[in-house]
């Protein structure tokens, strides 16, 4: 998941850095708020939440599979191409 996004333009995150089923990433200021950019992927279908002014959280757990992620990368990126 975080590989992914870190390949996302206007997203960032440190794969290296994420060491549990958690992934927290930026969202660029100049691509949206982050709530603008929440409120798109929930239209989306893609569930997250909040921890920061200019960052998102995003939770994995057993029952999502490596199909399921690229489905959600695949959804966060649509979202992102339509905010530029």
């Amino acid at each position: 998941l975080a590989d992914g996004l870190a390949n996302i333009d206007g997203l960032s995150v440190d794969p290296e850095g994420i060491q549990t089923n958690i992934v927290i990433f930026e969202v660029a200021p100049t691509l949206a708020t982050v709530q603008e950019f929440m409120g798109a992927l929930d239209r989306e279908g893609v569930k997250v939440s909040y921890p920061g002014e200019h960052t998102i959280r995003m939770v994995t757990h057993r029952h999502i599979d490596s199909g399921d992620v690229d489905e959600t990368l695949s959804r966060v990126s649509n979202v992102a191409k339509q905010l530029r």
